[in-house]
């Protein structure tokens, strides 16, 4: 378990590799020289280098960059976003070819060479399982930490009105331990070896400590473990005053409120200023900051606010080293440029209708941020639409539907109709701009193996899925005289939703019927045939019939990844089954759900058991399901030995690695058995109790990694 001997700190987060008291961290391991001031970068993790500001470790992978970029205040000339891969431009997972990669969430993620495995950022083989139980060792590294802040030649004191958490945390997992407050003599914590943040979190600040809400701490060094890590932060001093078009923010009915968020960490996010507060003296960790602003309250007319429920202030970022303004803050002047303007919106090139029930709502997506804002609806005279105020930029405008009693407007739920650059507007606009929403009607005729659908056949809901998830349209039930639907142009999935399946429509959830063209030049008309396949087969538990109880008892079903439907085959109870499925281009999953137990039957809630089951209509599908979980003893140790007498205790989960679901197998308390399928997982503990501080404090502490066969 080498990749968890090792511990460092850089200059853009605090990173530790917590080892074992007794076997500690040598200085070649840890990054070099312990002082401050060493004059260039020291030897990393991998032999890549870490505590130079500004530059890149070289164990960092592609997504790295430099950017030696300066700015601040109004009238900068800095980025006009943030890195958004700057979470990745730290993180060491391991080997040299493996790389960090970041999910929708900007989330870190360790892409690891064949045969290992992302463990809390850090790519581990996984120890095969070779006896009837497998070991959790709860031997935890005492961990502490002091952090001291400064104020030119100063030292600040921590009081009930500036006051901070710092806790270790893994970005990926989210796993934390709190370590305590500034206020507390002493910051110190039991935990689980593993790669951690270490986080400043405001809870009070007056001005004299970082505001910040979840802020890394920066550290020069790399020190041993075993002794006590020691941060010495210098704040920022910021004077902040905001203004609405270059005036007075203040407006009587409104409210609007601006936020810094620090570079690489979108979770640091915390409010500075608003429009009843329009000056701030605020003390902030070093660093890049984006300046946000979110709408609370806005009139719906004359109001001189902007309406973005967020957005990136253009023209202001902030970017401050340590102790800059410890003398005289550094003044930053955040303006809220604004415009109106009138959009004129039509539909299928006509009039939008002037009824109250027959109207879409038109948004504006905010580019920076994805932050949608309502502009209005079709229904305003003419379909002239006020628009704003808002902060200028780019914007996608989507289209929802209001209501729609005779069908006239398009059915969708959550549609682009356009982009629109107002990067460059300002003041009152007075020409209008012009939008239509163009829409057309799309018919289908159902059919069971090239028969029309009859009574006893069943009933079913189509559905429409656009480009978005959330644009999922009605169209009608199979039972339905006419089954159209009036929708904007464009490509989209036929999906099936089973209410009642008679005796021969498919039994799906939800199926995947495919993909249909909606043009733009007239009415379409799409076939569609409901024709199901038999799957057929036979469950066995551990070799035999299943118990027949309800309190061991587990589900198998076949999965569609693209849809997210399924479609229950039977139990653990059920010796055969026989089912009509959706045929499907592509392949299911065949999975296993636990509902109760976990002795007998396995204990896994969503574990893949067959990664492809291939249905087609002509080809009858037989599955002979064999469940053959492993009954796998978990013992509790304590440094190889015991765990002593405590009042602290947790339980201990097993995480699929291929699914990501997680399962309670056990506690710090006795050693348990469970019926478990075969798999790999990570061994994790979550403490449930930590008064005495002598098990792990680790909220969700990744143990081991285990390969079950």
């Amino acid at each position: 378990m080498a990749w968890l001997h090792r511990y460092f700190v850089s200059s853009t987060a605090a990173w530790f590799c917590l080892a074992t008291v007794a076997s500690g961290c040598s200085q070649d391991e840890l990054g070099g020289p312990d002082t401050a001031d060493s004059g260039g970068a020291s030897t990393g993790l991998s032999g890549g280098t870490t505590g130079t500001p500004g530059e890149c470790a070289s164990s960092s992978g592609p997504d790295c960059e430099t950017d030696s970029t300066a700015g601040g205040g109004t009238g900068g000339t800095g980025p006009d976003t943030v890195d958004p891969e700057s979470p990745c431009t730290d993180v060491d997972c391991g080997p040299e070819e493996a790389t960090c990669v970041l999910d929708a969430d900007l989330v870190p993620h360790c892409q690891c060479p064949t045969g290992m495995v992302d463990v809390a950022l850090r790519c581990v083989p996984c120890d095969p399982v070779e006896g009837p139980e497998i070991s959790v060792d709860l031997n935890a590294v005492p961990t502490r930490v002091s952090v001291a802040f400064e104020k030119g030649e100063e030292t600040i004191a921590s009081t009930p009105y500036d006051v901070a958490e710092i806790a270790l945390r893994n970005r990926q997992t989210g796993d934390e331990i709190v370590l305590g407050t500034t206020m507390d003599e002493k910051l110190e914590a039991q935990v689980l070896p593993g790669v951690y943040d270490v986080e400043y979190r405001s809870i009070e600040s007056s001005g004299l400590l970082p505001a910040n809400a979840a802020g890394r701490i920066s550290g020069p060094t790399a020190v041993p473990i075993e002794n006590q890590s020691d941060f010495t932060i210098e704040p920022a001093y910021l004077s902040l005053r905001l203004t609405v078009a270059g005036g007075d923010p203040a407006s009587d009915g409104e409210l609007g409120r601006v936020f810094l968020r620090r570079e690489g960490n979108p979770r640091d996010v915390f409010e500075v200023l608003s429009t009843e507060d329009d000056t701030a003296l605020v003390a902030v960790l070093p660093g890049r900051y984006e300046v946000l602003y979110r709408a609370v309250s806005t009139l719906s007319a004359g109001g001189k606010l902007p309406k973005n429920t967020e957005t990136v202030v253009p023209d202001v970022f902030v970017e401050v080293d340590k102790g800059e303004g410890a003398e005289v803050p550094k003044e930053i002047l955040v303006n809220l440029p604004t415009f109106t303007t009138t959009l004129v919106v039509t539909v299928g090139g006509a009039a939008a209708p002037n009824a109250p029930t027959e109207f879409g709502r038109i948004h504006a997506v905010d580019a920076s941020t994805g932050a949608a804002t309502l502009i209005g609806d079709t229904s305003a005279p003419m379909g002239a639409i006020p628009v704003g105020p808002l902060l200028p930029g780019v914007y996608d405008l989507y289209y929802e539907l209001g209501e729609s009693q005779s069908g006239q407007m398009p059915a969708n739920r959550w549609v682009r109709i356009g982009t629109v650059d107002w990067s460059a507007l300002s003041g009152n606009v007075e020409v209008p701009m012009a939008i239509d929403v163009p829409v057309q009607l799309a018919s289908f005729d159902l059919s069971v193996g090239g028969a029309p659908i009859d009574p006893a056949d069943g009933v079913a809901e189509i559905w429409l899925r656009g480009e978005h998830p959330d644009d999922e349209i009605y169209v009608g039930r199979t039972n339905d005289a006419d089954l159209s639907v009036r929708v904007i142009p464009g490509t989209y999935r036929v999906l099936y939703r089973t209410v009642n399946p008679g005796v021969k429509l498919p039994e799906n959830g939800v199926g995947d019927l495919g993909e249909i063209t909606v043009p733009a030049g007239g009415p379409s008309q799409h076939a569609v045939d409901l024709e199901a396949a038999t799957v057929t087969g036979t469950v066995t538990v551990g070799g035999g019939p299943g118990p027949d109880s309800q309190y061991e008892h587990g589900w198998l079903y076949l999965f569609d990844p693209e849809t997210g439907g399924r479609v229950v085959l039977g139990d653990t109870g059920s010796a055969n089954f026989l089912r009509r499925v959706l045929p499907k281009t592509g392949a299911y999953q065949l999975r296993y759900e636990v509902e109760q137990g976990g002795g007998v039957v396995p204990a896994n809630t969503d574990a893949i058991v067959q990664k492809e089951v291939v249905v087609e209509v002509a080809e009858p599908v037989n599955l002979d399901v064999l469940l053959g979980p492993v009954d796998l003893g978990i013992v509790p140790v304590y440094g190889g030995g015991a765990v002593p007498p405590t009042v602290d205790w947790g339980t201990i989960w097993l995480r699929d690695v291929e699914t990501g679901a997680r399962f309670p197998v056990g506690t710090s308390t006795n050693e348990t058995s469970r019926a478990v399928l075969p798999g790999t997982y990570v061994v994790e503990y979550q403490a449930e109790e930590t008064a005495a501080k002598v098990l792990p404090q680790n909220s969700r502490g990744a143990v081991r990694c285990i390969s079950v066969q």
